[in-house]
């Protein structure tokens, strides 16, 4: 019979077990009871290392432990795995080629993090990386409460901050690559792109028998596929980035329901710190620039004869609000702007409205409960409910 050839990959100094599964020709698991297997390395072509197999039965497969011993050396390889029967026939199940590839470790660095994200025959030009990178670290520096001097500094920013730095990257670049820039800022082969194969298994149906080879790195490769459904890549990376955003908690404007929001929310996380910088000293608190925020405040209902209590801003970081509103009872309608300012200690607050002639009869307050800067709504007692809406606009401290 002919005999099936798969070429696989092992990383240099790692232990990997390999698995091929056999079937006959009409689908059924080929027999391999009472029979053994073994895989003829070829790291010495004069003097191949045999490597014992485990074979299951049930499931017709071979698993081949491959060690260290195995993959400390670079290069590419022959093997061949070869069943013995019980009748001691030797039968040659496969064989091809092993290429012992460098060991890479992770990094967690922005570089890093663009090498996962842009296809692998693509490169960003180096002055476009960085001046992305500067642009996206100014939009989030003070979300983030990063000082002027440690801008730069990559250790000063969450480790999850530089991951979202690469995905927004990256975003930009497709923007950009779909106005027809391409190669205005990308490097590399634009005459091929990297496609995704079907799944982690080769499949070759030659000979009276079918091998399936199981590769991790492939089998990861269809498992994003599976995950991003009939998503373009496109969509899958703007997925990932506005999961990302979320968890970060904080907002940009390209995923859903921030399309209002601009500026990210502040946001500090309390497991990470500065490094220290021998050269600099700071103040024991930092001021980051006033920085507007807008939020809008959907359908409200406000109560005949009650007062609603809504949030609209914390004493934290919330110094000015302003609030452009609108309220309907009945046919009365009024519109107006609500200015509220803190002061460190209160909260006043300043109503310029107009209405159609019939007043909702609503006055505005402000009160300090805990951190949150509330608006409160009253209505007098005319027997209708009435509704609240609005845009706030914050300066941030």
């Amino acid at each position: 019979m002919t005999v099936k050839e798969i070429d696989f990959k092992l990383v240099e100094n790692k232990a990997e077990t390999k698995t091929f599964r056999f079937t006959d020709s009409d689908g059924s698991i080929y027999d391999m009871t009472d029979s053994t297997a073994v895989c003829k390395f070829y790291k010495d072509p004069s003097a191949p290392t045999n490597i014992s197999a485990t074979i299951d039965i049930g499931a017709g497969t071979v698993s081949v432990p491959f060690t260290i011993v195995h993959s400390d050396t670079l290069g590419t390889y022959e093997y061949i795995i070869e069943e013995t029967k019980l009748s001691l026939e030797v039968i040659p199940l496969v064989k091809g080629n092993i290429d012992v590839l460098p060991y890479t470790p992770f990094s967690e660095s922005i570089e890093a993090y663009l090498r996962s994200e842009l296809p692998a025959n693509l490169t960003l030009t180096p002055d476009y990386q960085n001046q992305r990178i500067m642009f996206w670290r100014r939009i989030f520096q003070s979300a983030f409460n990063i000082p002027d001097p440690h801008l730069n500094i990559e250790s000063s920013w969450p480790i999850l901050a530089n991951a979202l730095f690469a995905k927004l990257v990256v975003y930009d670049a497709l923007m950009l690559s779909a106005s027809g820039s391409f190669i205005q800022f990308l490097g590399g082969d634009y005459t091929e792109t990297e496609t995704i194969s079907a799944g982690g298994v080769k499949r070759v149906t030659t000979g009276p028998a079918e091998v399936e080879y199981f590769d991790s790195a492939s089998s990861a490769k269809q498992a994003f596929a599976a995950s991003a459904g009939n998503l373009s890549m496109f969509e899958a990376l703007r997925e990932g980035l506005c999961g990302l955003v979320n968890f970060l908690g904080v907002k940009i404007n390209m995923c859903k329901g921030n399309d209002i929001i601009i500026v990210p929310q502040y946001h500090q996380n309390p497991n990470w710190a500065y490094p220290t910088l021998s050269s600099v000293s700071f103040p024991e608190e930092f001021y980051v620039a006033a920085t507007p925020e807008v939020e809008i405040i959907g359908d409200t209902l406000l109560l005949n004869n009650a007062s609603t209590y809504i949030v609209v801003g914390s004493i934290v970081h919330d110094q000015s609000i302003t609030i452009t509103y609108i309220v309907t009872r009945g046919t009365a309608l009024q519109e107006g702007v609500l200015r509220l300012l803190y002061d460190g200690s209160t909260v006043s607050i300043i109503d310029d409205f107009q209405d159609n002639g019939e007043s909702p009869e609503v006055t505005f307050t402000a009160d300090i409960d805990g951190n949150n800067i509330r608006l409160i709504a009253t209505l007098t007692n005319t027997g209708t409910s009435g509704i609240f809406k609005g845009i706030i606009e914050r300066i941030m401290i």
